[in-house]
C-alpha cells in the first residue's frame, strides 16, 4: 500500500467530484458543477457567512479522517423537499430533525461513494455514522500530518462545499 503523501492530492478532488455528481444527480435531480474552492485549507476556521447544516462522516481504516459537507440552510431544506416529497416546514415540530436527517443521509451516501473510490486505489476503509451540526463558522484542527482538500459545487444555484481531512497509509 502506498502512503497518503505519495498520492497526488487531486485524486481526492476527483473522487469527491465523482461522489457528489453521482449522489446529487440521482437523489436530488441536480447536476453538480465543480467550482474553484473558496476556502483556504491552511486556515482552521471555516467562515461560511450564513447558517449551514454541516454533515460529517468519519473514515476509519487504512486512511482515517473526516468528510464534511456544508449545506447552506436553504439548500438543505430544498434537498429535504426533493427527497421527502413535501416541505418539512409543514411539520414544524419535526422540521429541523427531518432536514438534519436528509443532510446526514446525503453526507453518508457521498462519503460512501468517496470511500469506495479510496478502496479501489488500495485504501480500504469503513465509515462512521453521520452527524449534523449547524452554524456559520466551524473550527477544525486537523493533525499536521493530515491531507486536507476543499471543494465547492454549484447545484442549480445552490452551493455545496466539501472539506476532506485524511491521514494514514504506510
Amino acid at each position: 500500500m502506498a502512503s497518503l503523501q505519495a498520492i497526488d492530492p487531486t485524486v481526492f478532488d476527483l473522487a469527491i467530484d465523482r461522489a457528489v455528481q453521482a449522489v446529487f444527480r440521482t437523489m436530488i435531480g441536480k447536476p453538480a458543477r465543480t467550482m474553484p474552492a473558496d476556502l483556504d485549507p491552511a486556515e482552521p476556521t471555516v467562515v461560511l457567512g450564513e447558517i449551514n447544516a454541516a454533515g460529517t462522516v468519519g473514515v476509519v481504516g487504512d486512511l482515517n479522517g473526516l468528510i464534511y459537507l456544508y449545506f447552506p440552510l436553504p439548500f438543505a431544506e430544498h434537498c429535504a423537499v426533493r427527497l421527502l416529497g413535501s416541505n418539512p416546514k409543514h411539520n414544524q415540530a419535526g422540521a429541523r430533525e427531518l432536514v438534519d436527517s436528509v443532510v446526514g443521509e446525503l453526507t453518508n451516501m457521498t462519503a460512501g461513494a468517496f470511500k469506495n473510490q479510496l478502496a479501489e486505489i488500495g485504501f480500504p476503509c469503513r465509515l462512521t455514522l453521520p452527524s449534523v451540526l449547524r452554524g456559520d463558522t466551524f473550527t477544525l484542527n486537523p493533525p499536521k500530518s493530515a491531507t486536507r482538500r476543499l471543494s465547492r459545487f454549484d447545484l442549480g444555484g445552490h452551493m455545496l462545499r466539501a472539506d476532506i481531512i485524511l491521514e494514514g497509509g504506510v
